[in-house]
C-alpha cells in the first residue's frame, strides 16, 4: 500500500469514527425511565436553552403522565402544549417540511382548546398567526 492510500484510508477510518461518535439528533429519546421531576427539570433546562426541538420527548412524556389525571393536575400541561407547538415551528423554519408545520398548528389549538384563559393562550394565538 503507498505512503497516500494509507493516508487517506486512515483518514477515512478516523472520519467515519468521529462521526459514530456524535450525538443522534435525529433519534427519539427514551424518556419512560425518568422520574416525573428529572423529566420536568430536563425540559426546564433545555427550554430555557432555547433547544425547542430537543425538547420535545421530555414535553411528549409529560402529556403522556397528565392525560386522564385531575383537571387541577393537567393544569401542569399549558406550558407542555405551547413549547410543544413552538418546538414544531422551530423544526419548520429549519427543514421547511410542512408536516411540522401542521403538527405545530395542532398542539397550539389543542392549548386554546383546553385553555382559552390560560396564561399561554395570547401567546398561543400570536404563535397561531405566524403559522400561517
Amino acid at each position: 500500500m503507498t505512503r497516500s492510500l494509507r493516508t487517506a484510508f486512515i483518514f477515512v477510518f478516523l472520519l467515519l469514527l468521529g462521526l459514530c461518535a456524535l450525538p443522534k439528533t435525529g433519534q427519539a429519546q427514551d424518556t419512560s425511565g425518568y422520574t416525573l421531576s428529572e423529566l420536568q427539570a430536563e425540559a426546564s433546562s433545555l427550554i430555557e436553552s432555547k433547544s425547542f426541538v430537543a425538547v420535545r420527548p421530555f414535553l411528549l412524556e409529560l402529556v403522556k403522565r397528565f392525560e386522564g389525571e385531575s383537571e387541577q393536575l393537567r393544569q401542569n400541561l399549558e406550558p407542555v402544549y405551547f413549547y410543544l407547538g413552538v418546538g414544531f415551528m422551530v423544526e419548520y423554519s429549519e427543514s421547511g417540511d410542512a408536516q411540522y408545520l401542521n403538527k405545530a398548528i395542532e398542539w397550539l389549538n389543542r392549548l386554546n382548546k383546553e385553555f382559552p384563559d390560560g396564561n399561554f393562550a395570547v401567546l398561543a394565538n400570536l404563535s397561531l398567526a405566524d403559522c400561517y
